[in-house]
């Protein structure tokens, strides 16, 4: 699974507020890279581009101004139930849907320029 390289973007806040306050939702994701290595992501946000759906994490446990890192969701082709989290190549897509996202988070998160 590849990796997208971290959004520039400054967080005063720890992500310790839940922005999925749902009785039994996890907003911890694990991730695998390619060499099997896991790494732990908050889960922050889902957002809906043009039909497509993408992630946008933090790694837990990162200084805060570390950035966040937006992946595509895509279903696994081998289980219904499990979805792939790809990275994106497009930086203009990338950029555009890290605007989206200061734009809905404006009050949850102070972002560097």
């Amino acid at each position: 699974m590849s990796k997208n390289k971290n959004v520039p973007a400054a967080e005063t806040d720890d992500f310790s507020d839940e922005l999925f306050d749902v009785e039994g939702f996890d907003n911890v994701i694990v991730l695998e890279d390619e060499d099997g290595n896991e790494t732990e992501f908050e889960l922050l946000d889902v957002i809906d581009y043009k039909k497509e759906n993408y992630i946008v994490l933090a790694e837990t446990g990162v200084a805060e101004s570390a950035g966040v890192i937006i992946l595509k969701v895509e279903p696994s082709e081998s289980n219904p139930d499990e979805e792939n989290y790809v990275g994106i190549e497009d930086e203009k897509l990338v950029m555009k849907l890290f605007d989206m996202f200061k734009e809905k988070h404006k009050d949850d998160f102070n972002f560097a320029e």
